[in-house]
């Protein structure tokens, strides 16, 4: 079973502005379907305008400059409906008081950045989607210079089409993360059935990675193991990276441990700077193509034993499941890392006994007794 990607809410949106808003049957002007993602500080944002299309993709490169293309943080207007739960109604806004709503990112763009026709008015209606007494983003209309084109009316009949199209974003969502649920558990049911089956960590932990791999929309996957006697950490098992000397890199524990402790018990994804070995590992993150990054500690009773990263060659906002999900199968690795280490040194402490006790094959008769003589009878 593959990894849902693609969330089906962003395509509900893209379907909706493309069939309902943009041919006209409902309103000429630019339409802005706002969602907010798992972490809610950021949204999916979709725009659409048939009666100028300039505009929608002036809207989108403001929006793609803010954190990436599709995607905005949770601000402006559609900050205040989903704090409030009420519509906003900006019925005819003189050019000159228009930025007066905007947010700061937004007016210095637009002083930047010269809009494709000039504004002289606007006039914007925003409404709240709802889903089962939640909240999940908002739906707005900006008709531009056309005064007193907009009105009290406009949000009768828009309120209901947002509360439809939030139904089916919910709808969506819900699917998606039974499906995505259900992937994770079963990922993290196969690596505790590998775990508690061999003991081998070149066959267990290849497999803890390649589950994350297949589960995670992760492109690269390593476990770095630290080991006691010479101090440093070691590349476990690697998959999708494309060089092929990651098993040889051996990378010293001391740098490492002072870049843990400095970024604390901090979760999520890291910057370029934060990267884990970032200083030893530079060439070859430049190589691979990473954009973003996330590790978790592997802890056993209490002490490290390695650490398990997942990079991406794009930009991702992993959802607090999924970092949950990556420390869950990090558990998994440090108990299995551990158990191996104690049983390596039992063995050793074992077998050292056992050439301490064993006395050696030329070792004579014991001390104090006299060694038998042959006795020969004459007659």
């Amino acid at each position: 079973m593959k990894p849902v990607n693609v969330p089906p809410a962003a395509q509900i949106v893209n379907d909706l502005s493309g069939d309902l808003f943009a041919d006209g049957r409902v309103r000429l002007g630019t339409w802005l379907a706002i969602v907010m993602c798992d972490d809610i500080v950021t949204s999916r944002v979709v725009v659409a305008d048939d009666s100028d299309p300039k505009i929608a993709e002036y809207i989108n490169r403001y929006m793609a400059s803010l954190k990436k293309p599709g995607y905005a943080p949770t601000t402006g207007l559609s900050q205040q409906v989903i704090d409030s739960g009420e519509p906003i109604l900006l019925p005819n806004v003189p050019a000159e008081h228009f930025a007066d709503h905007m947010t700061p990112a937004a007016r210095e763009w637009l002083a930047r950045e010269a809009t494709p026709m000039p504004i002289h008015s606007a006039g914007v209606v925003m409404v709240p989607m709802r889903a089962n007494g939640r909240i999940v983003g908002t739906l707005g209309l900006i008709q531009w210079n056309t005064p007193d084109s907009i009105g009290a009316d406009d949000v009768l009949w828009m309120q209901p089409i947002a509360e439809r199209i939030g139904l089916a974003i919910d709808d969506a969502q819900n699917r998606t993360s039974s499906i995505v649920r259900l992937q994770r558990l079963s990922a993290l049911h196969r690596v505790a059935l590998a775990l508690s089956s061999s003991q081998d960590l070149r066959l267990t932990l290849p497999i803890v990675v390649e589950q994350i791999a297949a589960t995670l929309p992760a492109d690269a996957v390593d476990l770095l193991v630290l080991e006691d006697a010479p101090q440093e950490f070691r590349v476990a098992t690697a998959v999708g990276f494309h060089s092929t000397s990651i098993p040889d890199y051996r990378l010293p524990a001391a740098p490492i441990l002072a870049e843990l402790a400095a970024l604390g018990e901090r979760r999520g994804l890291l910057s370029e700077v934060e990267y884990v070995g970032r200083s030893q590992r530079r060439s070859l993150f430049a190589r691979e193509g990473f954009r973003s990054h996330a590790s978790t500690r592997l802890l056993a009773r209490g002490k490290l034993v390695g650490v398990l990263e997942a990079f991406h060659r794009s930009e991702l906002e992993p959802d607090p499941e999924s970092l949950d999900f990556l420390d869950a199968m990090g558990i998994h690795a440090a108990i299995a890392i551990d158990h191996a280490q104690i049983q390596n040194r039992l063995d050793r402490a074992e077998r050292a006994q056992h050439v301490v006790t064993q006395p050696p094959a030329d070792m004579g008769a014991p001390k104090g007794r006299p060694t038998p003589r042959l006795r020969t009878r004459f007659t």
